[in-house]
């Protein structure tokens, strides 16, 4: 058990000049915000925080500057000297080192300093957590007046003691803006200590699993930024479950207020931090578990996403855990790329094996590019993908699609069913009264076919010897899948 290092970070930004949220008005006379992503360039150290009063402290002063934010956690062999911070691939360079490599973790002494990344195996956790009361779209308006306290009350199933735990609190940027006289919003973000610093992690995903065991959670939406349409969903629930994860910056910079929100008569409030439930002590995660596969099964009859945990070794000798996820990303599932907006199969087919693209994760509302898709290959699925979301800490897995259906595929099946990779030839096999998929991504991926659940596996004549139908058809006999194909490829004739 560890009660965690007792200090936390904080970055002076260089690049960008500012990493407060800024506000304006639009043509609309609609406030809008616009938030900063990411630090490219900064400059690290880190504060004492053995108690509430030191991090409140700590907070009243970075909430009233425009280029500092604060990290839950401090770096590895930190001895509270200033650390310049690079972008991951600059220190591989200077270190002539490939990004990724372990040797990267930490703290580098150069002839100008020392430097380092900002990593997740660099990090240790200070034995703070945050608890951040936002409304995400999509929120029920029963949720969304919720106060922070009665947020908490309502966790106190999942978490016991998070409502009672002495906290630190503060407004959030929005609940800070406000119009003429009109009152600021109450605190949003609470800063809680805990008993156990190695188990935030932990309680991230068990929290995750029952707020949605529970119905403690809801469909929040993703939005084009081209279009405004919905392009995909997330859960949410009473919190952000994000901030949870290990390195994830948290910005309580003073707000700026562009010319039209000056003009428009908008103020800027104090953050208000202050210390509740005094003396209430400390959260004690030491009954805060793993989900069981029980619940996970669970879980999976809910969602219909099935997760997997495993434990890898870090650097330091402790292991970390590792999420993975699948059913939630197809290749239908749009997915953006530099403000451009396809589906992750027409992006795959440009990547080759083992590249990888740096995306907009497609499952919550982010524009940081802070996902990575990766082409993979598999003997028994053949070519997919997995895309990883560096703000959930989740690997998400490649899950079945349909095919496109032409005709009645519930109809009793009297004749073979067509498959092809293009539709006018599926269209001349299955003739005037029979049905046909259409499979789009190509034969690479086609081992990753949804199968027709009525239908009966008899391979009745086959044309095409890629190896594409090859893995499915042994992936369809091994699962004791039933289909009836007439299978053949673009150009080939049928019989």
């Amino acid at each position: 058990m560890t009660s965690g290092a007792g200090r936390i970070g904080l970055i002076q930004t260089i690049k960008p000049k500012h990493v407060a949220k800024e506000f304006a008005i639009d043509s609309f006379g609609r406030l809008l915000k616009r938030a900063v992503a990411h630090i490219t360039e900064g400059d690290y150290w880190s504060k004492a925080a053995q108690s509430a009063l030191e991090l409140a402290d700590i907070l009243r002063k970075a909430s009233e500057r425009h280029d500092c934010c604060t990290i839950l956690d401090v770096l590895r062999g930190d001895d509270e000297r200033m650390v310049k911070i690079i972008p991951e691939a600059a220190l591989a360079r200077l270190l002539e080192l490939k990004p990724g490599h372990p040797n990267l973790s930490g703290i580098h002494n150069t002839e100008s300093g020392p430097i380092a990344a900002r990593l997740k195996r660099s990090l240790k956790p200070s034995g703070w957590l945050l608890m951040d009361a936002d409304n995400p779209p999509g929120m029920p308006p029963e949720l969304a007046v919720l106060s922070l306290s009665e947020r908490l009350e309502r966790l106190e199933k999942i978490v016991p003691g998070i409502a009672a735990a002495e906290r630190v609190v503060m407004r959030s940027s929005s609940a800070r803006v406000r119009q003429g006289n009109l009152p600021p919003g109450g605190p949003s973000h609470a800063y809680i200590r805990v008993n156990d610093a190695s188990k935030i992690e932990t309680l991230r995903i068990w929290m995750d699993v029952e707020t949605q065991r529970q119905g403690l959670t809801f469909p929040s939406p993703r939005y084009s930024r081209e279009t405004g349409e919905v392009i995909g969903h997330g859960s949410r629930t009473l919190v952000d479950l994000c901030v949870l994860v290990s390195g994830r910056l948290v910005f309580v910079a003073k707000p700026i207020l562009t010319r039209s929100a000056v003009k428009a008569h908008y103020v800027v409030h104090d953050a208000d931090v202050r210390i509740e439930n005094e003396g209430g002590g400390v959260l004690d995660l030491s009954g805060i578990e793993l989900p069981s596969q029980r619940a996970l099964d669970e879980l999976e009859r809910i969602t219909g996403s099935r997760i997997t945990l495993t434990r890898q070794p870090g650097i330091d000798g402790q292991a970390s855990l590792v999420l993975y996820e699948q059913g939630m990303l197809t290749l239908e599932t749009m997915v953006e790329v530099r403000s451009q907006l396809r589906p992750c199969g027409a992006w795959l087919g440009e990547l080759e094996v083992g590249r990888r693209l740096r995306c907009e994760t497609p499952f919550r509302a982010s524009q940081s590019e802070a996902a990575l898709l990766r082409r993979t290959r598999s003997e028994t699925f053949g070519d997919g993908c997995i895309l990883h979301d560096v703000g959930t800490s989740t690997t998400h897995r490649l899950a079945p699609s349909p095919a496109r259906a032409i005709g009645n595929l519930d109809a009793p099946a009297d004749r073979p069913v067509a498959l092809g990779v293009e539709e006018t030839l599926v269209r001349a096999t299955m003739g005037p009264d029979g049905a046909g998929l259409v499979w789009d991504w190509g034969w690479d991926f086609v081992g990753h076919l949804a199968v027709p659940k009525q239908h009966h596996l008899k391979i009745v004549h086959r044309i095409d010897d890629g190896p594409g139908v090859a893995r499915l058809m042994k992936r369809l006999q091994r699962a004791g899948k039933a289909l009836s194909f007439l299978v053949f490829a673009a150009g080939a004739q049928s019989s």
